[in-house]
């Protein structure tokens, strides 16, 4: 089984046993990517600095600890209708192509608090 065929649980379990580190988790999906979205094009936006700074801080800090929530260094992919700060949201219109919103959407701010990885969106 490789790690980009895991389940959430599976995943949260293997972080929290330290059998794997966020960055390996999402180096294996960015890998996974770069494999196959020349062919699928399904990411609008791909972030990787950002990913694996994100999972670099998580494996430095947080997964340090015995316990944290369920999603922390979970990699996600969310869809471009929901609203991200840092990267852009376009709803998958060429009017909207620079735009970067002011504000985290509700659902991604609660992934974030649980310290998921956006990886870039879909």
């Amino acid at each position: 089984m490789t790690l980009t065929t895991l389940t959430i649980h599976e995943s949260h379990q293997k972080l929290k046993n330290k059998e794997i580190s966020a960055t390996e988790l999402t180096q294996a999906f960015l890998d996974r990517i770069d494999q196959l979205d020349n062919q699928i094009k399904s990411y609008i936006s791909l972030c990787p600095e950002f990913a694996l700074s994100q999972a670099k801080h998580l494996d430095n800090t947080i997964l340090k600890k015995s316990s944290f929530p369920t999603l922390t260094g979970i990699p996600l992919a969310p869809k471009d209708i929901y609203l991200t700060k840092d990267i852009p949201t376009t709803c998958g219109s060429k009017i909207l192509k620079n735009y970067y919103p002011p504000y985290q959407s509700t659902v991604i701010q609660k992934c974030l608090d649980q310290h998921a990885i956006i990886l870039g969106k879909t």
